[in-house]
């Protein structure tokens, strides 16, 4: 699923197997990050601000 947050677009997974890789836009380069959708924790990017909406999209989209 492709997302668009605070002026930045991100690539999330569904978490098949728990994990969650978020993919963010960083100028043209991409950083990589993971959410660990039953533990209900992220491995790298939980101090990014865009953190609790990421969150929300991947774990709705676990839930459909």
């Amino acid at each position: 699923m492709v997302f668009y947050v605070t002026g930045r677009w991100f690539l999330l997974s569904t978490a098949p197997k728990g994990w969650a890789n978020v993919f963010a836009d960083e100028g043209g380069t991409y950083d990589r990050f993971g959410y660990n959708v039953p533990e209900d924790r992220w491995v790298t990017a939980s101090s990014r601000q865009e953190a609790s909406t990421i969150r929300r999209a991947i774990v709705d989209a676990a839930n459909r």
